[in-house]
């Protein structure tokens, strides 16, 4: 699924989506103004274990016990 991270421009609030045309119209959920930047974010994959490596096999923050 495409989501994509971004930025209001005018308010501040980053915020995920999930965009499913190139062409759409996003507007930040906080304000309401669509003046929004689109973010570069982190890509990260894991092994079995305790090594991770920074490749782009899954998109998106780490969830449970990482820090």
């Amino acid at each position: 699924m495409p989501i994509f991270e971004y930025q209001c421009g005018t308010c501040g609030h980053r915020f995920e989506t999930l965009v499913l045309k190139t062409d759409e119209i996003v507007k930040c959920p906080a304000c309401g103004d669509s003046n929004c930047v689109k973010l570069i974010s982190l890509c990260f994959s894991a092994r079995s274990g305790s090594t991770f490596t920074t490749s782009g096999a899954s998109c998106g923050t780490p969830k449970g016990g990482f820090s």
